[in-house]
């Protein structure tokens, strides 16, 4: 009985020692911790509750609290009546703002009910794959050990020729069926409802006819022979090898985009026009995509045919039957790219966008005449479920944000699609995972479904800050647009003459005059539009990235184009870390030893600052920290090992810290539970 008295009032003496620590706390900082936005349950505490119940009369109840824990936030309602008490879970973000903004501590509410991207995957293991190769059959199985190795391998390399055979019938169909949509449902509606004069129709159309009418009648039924017959030829590459002459054909085509998807969104004004194209829209064959989507497929059709002869190229050895024509029907396909090169040239961004669009399969539609392939390349995500890395490929793109998987499965697209990313409704999220030090959140949707947040890992300080640098750009350049000209189709429009238009880069965007020789035009350093002097405005002789026209100067406000200007004369983005452990306002620090889901115990030297985060550094000489951790929204507890206490981040993430002795540990323990629940006044930045 003496025993479990002793063992009661270790925890009540600390306690009392935190309380006494945050007492302290509290009168050093009053203007940090004078708004509290929720507060801590110590103990041992008594709380005393009166209750009116539904007749009128009062019930007094008495509850004490025997474990120490923190509330995230308390809300309280009445019901009849009658006090309830609920907790509503926050989890606390480092948003990045640009060099201007530096970053601010964002609180989400139920941010751990946000998808994480395998919550709504599935894994391939549950798709088929479909494979009209036989099995390896008894002779196979009875050769010498050397001789099955060969033959299994030929067997997989057939297999794979094959899929890669079958992809490029399959994507002819595709490909006849918009041919069809363009060339007899909507041109053939156009002339007969004579929506618009004839010499529109042909700037409008081009050669599409002639298009359809090769592949429908020609192309695809050879291809559809040579599938058909492949298992016993092992030939296909020879019908476009015969046929491939004729691709120059897209060279009118091609050279005529520019010009008619122009006049296809001056047509829409009228409303005859309008009313066909939305009614086609709905139709299935458009398959829910805008027809301006279908307009472009022609252009970047000679192009998909040479990253499908490549793939099914490299799956043959030149001993195969295929393997010569495979490799002259390659350079034809290239020499009737090259036909157009100079609509090619400016369509070269295409390239990387159709690539990524081949290597999705049919996820998501990527190719718009406004987008462009900025960076890609492998990086690590952190599960949110097991903490494990787990690999994913990054594609950024000047409007999106995609991450992908590598298949394991052949005879499906190269890599599936996890999550996707609208820049306009995305934050980027420094990292806050102190055992991984060079992580961090992307936080958003697509747009139209649901609110998700990834966590993403990278091997250097170097490589994080390129990919946040990079993403935050994006999303800057998005999100001024939009603020610029308000609407998604004044926006699209934008950055499709930014990318493609050669008339937008000769005339003044704002009063259409044409530039002369010797003056091509200032470019706004927010909305990318050329404008001549006069519609420049008085920021023309700022430096290159500093030049801001006059439209995005009334949409920004003064203070907001300060800061950017002093920023990009600053350079690159804030490093939030770069702070020195010895600099001023710190509010505590020491060594202490932690350890979290790796199991691995790490001693370091934290600091917590007057931001509300704890910085982790290896020693208090450092001048840069490794992590840190923004405390509001943190839950801290105390543990049953000596000097030891927890810090958990939202539901999902725990760390286990041990002090150097008990005044120590109370001093933690008082002053990172007045950080997680002291109010913010807004974003802070240390430097």
């Amino acid at each position: 009985m003496a025993i479990s008295n002793v063992l009661r009032q270790v925890p009540e003496t600390l306690m009392n020692i935190v309380s006494k620590e945050k007492d302290a706390f509290i009168k050093m900082y009053p203007e940090l911790f004078e708004k509290m936005r929720s507060e801590s349950s110590l103990v041992p505490s008594t709380t005393t509750e009166v209750i009116i119940n539904p007749d009128g009369s009062k019930s007094t109840t008495t509850r004490s609290s025997k474990s120490y824990s923190t509330h995230f936030s308390k809300q309280e309602t009445y019901v009849n009546g009658v006090k309830q008490m609920s907790k509503s879970k926050f989890r606390a973000f480092l948003e990045y703002r640009g060099p201007d903004g530096g970053f601010h501590v964002k609180l989400a509410d139920n941010a751990d009910n946000e998808l994480s991207e395998e919550e709504t995957e599935d894994d391939d293991t549950k798709s088929t794959v479909y494979s009209e190769i036989s099995d390896v059959d008894s002779e196979i199985l009875s050769t010498a050990p050397g001789q099955k190795k060969v033959r299994k391998e030929t067997h997989k390399r057939s297999e794979k020729a094959w899929l890669a055979a079958k992809e490029l019938v399959d994507s002819e169909r595709r490909y006849v069926e918009k041919l069809k949509l363009l060339g007899e449902t909507f041109r053939n509606r156009v002339i007969n409802e004579q929506a618009i004069s004839n010499d529109k129709v042909t700037k409008l159309f081009a050669n599409i006819a002639s298009l359809f009418t090769f592949h429908n009648t020609h192309f695809l039924p050879q291809l559809m022979v040579a599938s058909r017959d492949w298992h016993t030829t092992k030939r296909i590459a020879n019908v476009v090898r015969k046929q491939a002459p004729f691709l120059k054909m897209y060279s009118e085509y091609t050279n005529n985009y520019d010009r008619a998807s122009r006049l296809f969104e001056e047509l829409k004004k009228k409303k005859k026009f309008a009313e066909i194209v939305k009614d086609i829209e709905k139709q299935p064959e458009c398959e829910g995509l805008p027809l301006s989507h279908h307009l472009i497929c022609p252009v970047q059709r000679v192009m998909r045919y040479q990253l499908l002869l490549q793939e099914y190229k490299k799956h043959l050895e030149e001993s195969d039957a295929d393997y010569e024509d495979a490799k002259v029907a390659l350079e034809l396909v290239i020499q009737a790219a090259s036909h157009a090169n100079e609509m090619m040239k400016k369509l070269d961004g295409f390239g990387k966008v159709i690539e990524v669009q081949e290597q999705l399969g049919n996820s998501i539609s990527l190719v718009s005449p406004g987008r462009e392939l900025l960076k890609s390349g492998s990086i690590q995500k952190i599960s949110s479920t097991t903490e494990k890395t787990e690999e994913r490929f990054i594609f950024l793109f000047n409007d999106l944000i995609l991450l992908a998987s590598e298949r394991k499965l052949i005879g499906l697209a190269k890599y599936k699609l996890r999550a996707v990313f609208h820049a306009n409704d995305t934050q980027v999220c420094d990292g806050d995972n102190l055992e991984r030090e060079h992580s961090f959140y992307l936080r958003g949707s697509d747009g139209n479904g649901p609110q998700r947040c990834v966590e993403l890992f990278c091997n250097t300080q170097k490589e994080k800050n390129e990919w946040m640098e990079g993403i935050y750009a994006v999303i800057d350049e998005v999100r001024a647009c939009s603020a610029t000209f308000g609407s998604n189709s004044i926006r699209s429009s934008l950055c499709e003459s930014n990318g493609n238009s050669s008339v937008e880069s000769k005339n003044c965007a704002d009063c259409d005059t044409e530039f002369s020789l010797w003056y091509r035009g200032t470019k706004c350093g927010k909305c990318k539009r050329k404008l001549c002097k006069k519609c420049f405005g008085r920021y023309r002789t700022e430096n290159k990235h500093s030049r801001i026209c006059e439209m995005c100067v009334k949409n920004m406000g003064v203070e907001s184009l300060r800061r950017s200007v002093s920023a990009h004369s600053n350079g690159a983005r804030l490093n939030l870390l770069y702070v020195p452990a010895t600099s001023k306002n710190v509010l505590h620090a020491s060594r202490v030893k932690f350890r979290g889901s790796l199991s691995k115990t790490f001693d370091r030297y934290f600091v917590v600052r007057n931001d509300f985060c704890l910085y982790s550094y290896n020693s208090p000489q450092d001048e840069c920290a490794l992590a840190m951790l923004p405390l509001p929204g943190c839950e801290v507890k105390m543990c049953g090992e000596k000097y030891t206490f927890s810090v958990r981040v939202g539901s999902r993430r725990m760390y286990t810290i041990t002090a150097e002795d008990e005044t120590s540990q109370a001093r933690w323990m008082a002053v990172l539970d007045l950080a997680a629940n002291a109010q913010i006044n807004g974003g802070n930045s240390p430097n």
